[in-house]
């Protein structure tokens, strides 16, 4: 998560998959802070994660936008998922 937050400002991905139990900055905090600059809303953002969707709730949710995929992942799912990005991100002209 950390690290995450460090690369955001000089790469700035169209793409951002998580976890959400991470040291010492978990993905809870990282999407908060991706949610909440403008200038990081246009980033597509996935979260992996072993918690159920009501740990997930009691910790306060998910932002809205935000593709959870529950462990072990359906790599069908995430090729899907990709695939669609990589489409959009084409049509609109811009790099996957």
């Amino acid at each position: 998560g950390l690290d995450a937050v460090l690369q955001l400002e000089r790469i700035r991905p169209q793409l951002l998959i998580t976890d959400l139990n991470m040291e010492p900055f978990d993905g809870f905090r990282l999407l908060s802070m991706v949610c909440s600059r403008a200038e990081y809303r246009s980033i597509s953002t996935v979260v992996l994660s072993g918690l159920s969707q009501d740990d997930i709730d009691r910790r306060g949710g998910l932002p809205p936008g935000v593709l959870f995929l529950p462990k072990p992942v359906s790599m069908e799912r995430m090729r899907g998922f990709l695939d669609a990005h990589v489409q959009i991100h084409r049509q609109q002209g811009q790099p996957a």
